[in-house]
């Protein structure tokens, strides 16, 4: 990507080299200020940055740069000749050229080592060391090893591997990696190449062997474990590997053992290193905390190298973390221009951004940051009584609720995102009967923000609403309405009764939705619960119950309210009215994806921004970037993201539209998979995908995740080991018009209740954490089954799997704890978790299992759809 020499391979599908525009709007950056932002990201994202314009590709290859990546002591592992080479071309050297330190070894500890019957060290051309060890005649195999994790990078997943030649055949090796004086996770693993997928037994368990890989440099390797790093310099354990063989009837020789080598796994699952900020809620401060938790100094976290190790206990460009609280290289750049830069984030990100130097600590307070996230009208807004030294502290003032319009509505900005919201009082509703002192009555309460608030005190005809202006709220937002209330210790009425609400703009169709003051446990109501809005209790002791949402596009509609009871003529009291709230419904960016019903028919994008406002589709700087050049780069991200990004501009939205795009993000053999021959534009064809069909003769339904474009597996009734399944008296085989598949297997009476699956991995993605779930339905309540803890688990053959317990019924009493519920599925479908497992290589089996024989009961009325394999959600 830099050049010939020196380049960095893309990890996307299709590969291909990025061509570099002649000219971009970053040129007008300094050199020297793109090389200080590169510096902090990794080597494979610099290379990435080299395709963006001609100014970045000169500015990624600066010493500035290149030296961040190396080690600290990089001197020392250089040869003369290359002192005064560029620090990119000395980067790529350590990485090709494995470099001896600690006089070229690093001890293991080998059984029967100093034995000349047992072992003997040889030389080896293909070796990195001088000797290596090899096995004459052994029948105990003992190898350990141990390494100080400040040798490694801090915060980084790392795998072992055993580096070897020959092997013993047919014979388990026991591996185990964990910290010294803890208790290790095992695993099987065989160093003849021939066993691969084969099983064997130990105990009660059966084991999976794992196969060797041959390497590049003429040597075979097996994983033995990972573990993670999690301190470095400030905080270091020992890491102990062994393998072993413990078969004393088996004699073992020609073995030929080269190291243990330590290096970042291939595959990482992803884990965000958190760092924790607190923002003071009068001053707006923002303090950083450091890895010891401390949040006295604010600092960033250095990328920089450190030692690096080799030998018999190998590693690769292992590096140590350094918090610096002393200058930055941020620090060269002007003031104004990183207030500006901070003024397009949110206040959020400016209190975080104050962290990363003293030059930004003193930019994010600057009054052309805070200006911005001020609204348009804030100088009628702001208090005339009192006088603001900064336009910060102004917007901190504004983050607290005051009263506006005579006293009817308390306003104040969401602070995280400057998102204007409001409050109308109760007296700025119509209440039905409100102006009778008989049905309702006007009395203050001192936690309430009013000076008055509404007691309802008898009525049968329960309603209330109002309207608001848009234009108080802020344009271009999603926004929520939630009723505030409290409920008296007596009152009667609201027992289980739905009350309708809405909001919408006057003169459209108002969405209809319910909540309930005074839910009872009463699980045989017949009304529908599933349809109630979410309640919950307040910070300020107040109810919420929220009513709906709505787009504020321009700021100039009018909106309306709903409350009303349609179904009681009962009389109702001990309802206390706050009023009616307005506010942003997620600080976050609200991005859908919409799918046409069609497929012939275009896929829109549905994205409204809720940091800054308004939605792009005018002219934009990034209109100048070639399309293929935004192309590229949007096709290093996800599906999301793509449609995402397509609102930054019409040259943006066009890029998103390309093939080159699209197919990044479709797998590896999408081409067998296309359900019908058909001309499918590639962004039409991944959602194609996404729409479950399917494969291996009807037995697996397949699709794509639409947001990820993971793999995802629904193994069928049909494809699952089922105890009694083909017996008649126990199992029956029916059609159901809302599955997926032609027929599902429907619970008649068994009392052994077992329900297993196998599947193998390569039909998931790679790198991919995958949470299985049971489809099921239940018919009169599942008999036997509903209110009993199930045993499940999910787990790759031959290792441990954990086993938790799940219930088929959602509605259950007195359940146990740590006991998991169903939950219902927008099909109808009710599923219920099994567990979770991380898909690396694509080469294993993954077990399922659905168990329960404690119970003697017999068991009936459940429908078994299949077993469900999709991405993890965040939690």
């Amino acid at each position: 990507m830099m050049s010939e020499t020196h380049s960095v391979e893309s990890s996307g599908e299709g590969g291909g080299e990025i061509n570099v525009s002649d000219w971009s709007p970053f040129d007008t950056l300094t050199e020297d200020c793109i090389s200080n932002i590169v510096s902090f990201t990794s080597p494979r994202d610099a290379c990435v940055f080299a395709a963006v314009s001609k100014s970045f590709e000169s500015a990624v290859k600066s010493d500035i740069i290149w030296e961040k990546f190396l080690p600290l002591q990089y001197p020392s592992m250089i040869p003369p000749s290359l002192a005064s080479s560029s620090k990119m071309e000395i980067y790529f050297y350590l990485c090709n050229d494995p470099v001896l330190i600690e006089d070229g070894k690093k001890s293991l500890y080998i059984k029967w080592i100093n034995d000349t019957h047992c072992w003997d060290w040889i030389t080896s051309p293909g070796s990195r060391f001088e000797r290596v060890a090899k096995v004459n005649d052994v029948c105990w195999f003992e190898i350990r090893g141990t390494i100080n994790t400040h040798e490694l990078s801090p915060r980084t997943h790392y795998s072992s591997y055993i580096v070897f030649k020959e092997g013993f055949t047919d014979l388990p090796i026991e591996a185990r990696v964990g910290v010294v004086g803890k208790q290790a996770s095992k695993r099987f693993f065989c160093f003849d190449v021939s066993t691969d997928g084969q099983f064997f037994k130990r105990g009660r368990r059966t084991w999976y062997f794992e196969k060797p890989k041959e390497r590049e440099d003429g040597w075979r390797e097996i994983e033995l474990g990972r573990f993670f790093n999690k301190g470095g310099l400030m905080k270091s354990d020992e890491f102990e590997m062994s393998a072993i063989a413990t078969e004393l009837r088996h004699w073992k020789s020609g073995f030929i053992l080269q190291g243990i080598e330590i290096r970042p796994a291939t595959i990482q699952r992803a884990r965000t290193m958190k760092k924790e900020y607190k923002t003071d809620a009068s001053m707006g401060q923002t303090q950083g905390v450091d890895s010891k938790g401390k949040g006295k100094e604010h600092g960033v976290v250095s990328k920089g190298k450190g030692k690096e190790v080799s030998g018999s206990l190998m590693g690769q460009n292992q590096s140590v973390g350094e918090i610096i609280t002393g200058p930055s290289p941020f620090d060269d750049l002007p003031e104004d221009c990183i207030s500006n830069i901070v003024a397009f984030t949110s206040p959020r990100n400016a209190c975080v951004s104050s962290s990363v130097s003293k030059t930004f600590e003193s930019a994010a307070r600057s009054d052309s940051v805070w200006e911005k996230f001020l609204p348009l009208d804030y100088t009628s807004l702001a208090p005339a009584s009192r006088a603001f030294s900064s336009k910060r502290e102004l917007y901190f003032a504004l983050c607290d609720h005051f009263l506006i319009e005579d006293g009817k509505k308390s306003f104040w900005l969401e602070k995280g995102s400057g998102k204007k919201c409001v409050m109308l009082a109760a007296r700025a509703l119509w209440i039905t009967w409100g102006s009778s002192p008989e049905y309702w009555q006007w009395i203050s309460m001192p936690e309430s923000r009013f000076e008055e608030v509404a007691e309802l005190r008898n009525v049968c005809a329960f309603g209330m609403g109002g309207t608001m202006n848009t234009q108080v709220l802020s344009p271009g937002s999603h926004y929520s309405a939630y009723f505030v209330y409290k409920i008296r210790n007596r009152r009667h009425g609201f027992r289980d009764l739905p009350i309708q609400v809405g909001v919408g703009f006057k003169g459209q169709d108002m969405p209809k939705n319910f909540i309930c003051f005074d839910v009872s446990n009463d699980v045989n109501k017949q009304w529908p619960r599933k349809e109630l809005m979410k309640s919950e209790k307040r910070e300020d002791g107040w109810i919420e119950a929220e009513i709906g949402d709505f787009f504020n596009e321009e700021g100039c509609d009018e909106i309306e309210v709903s409350i009303v009871d349609i179904t009681s003529g009962n009389w109702k009291c001990g309802v206390i009215i706050q009023g009616i709230e307005f506010r942003q419904r997620d600080c976050r960016t609200q991005a859908r994806l919409i799918q046409t019903q069609g497929m012939g028919q275009k896929n829109s994008v549905e994205y409204r921004v809720e940091g800054r406002g308004d939605i792009v589709t005018g002219p934009s700087p990034f209109d100048d970037l070639p399309v293929e050049c935004i192309s590229n780069i949007i096709s290093f991200t996800r599906p999301r993201d793509a449609c995402v990004v397509s609102s930054v501009s019409k040259t943006f939205g066009s890029a998103v539209q390309s093939d080159s795009v699209w197919e990044k993000f479709l797998p590896l053999g999408y081409a067998s998979m296309i359900p019908q021959p058909r001309a499918f534009s590639t962004k039409e064809l991944y959602f194609a995908l996404c729409d479950h069909f399917l494969i291996e003769d009807g037995k697996k339904s397949f699709w794509l995740d639409k947001a990820s474009g993971k793999k995802c597996i629904m193994l069928s009734a049909k494809e699952l080991a089922i105890t009694w399944g083909n017996s008649p008296q126990h199992w029956q085989w029916i059609s159901n018009p809302e599955s997926r598949f032609e027929k599902v297997a429907e619970l008649l009476s068994v009392w052994w209740f077992e329900i297993r699956g196998k599947m193998n991995t390569r039909l998931l993605s790679l790198g991919t954490r995958y949470s299985a779930y049971i489809v099921f339905k239940t018919v009169n309540k599942c008999p036997g089954l509903a209110d009993l803890p199930v045993e499940v688990g999910v787990g790759l053959v031959g290792q441990e799997i954990p086993k938790q317990l799940i219930y088929f019924d959602g509605k259950v009493r007195g359940e146990m704890r740590d006991v998991m519920k169903p939950k219902k599925r927008e099909d109808g479908w009710m599923e219920a978790e099994l567990g979770e497992f991380f898909n690396e290589k694509g080469c294993y089996e993954v077990e399922l299992s659905v168990i329960e024989i404690k119970s003697p009961y017999w068991k009936c009325g459940l429908i078994i759809q299949g077993i469900e394999c999709r991405p993890t959600r965040s939690r």
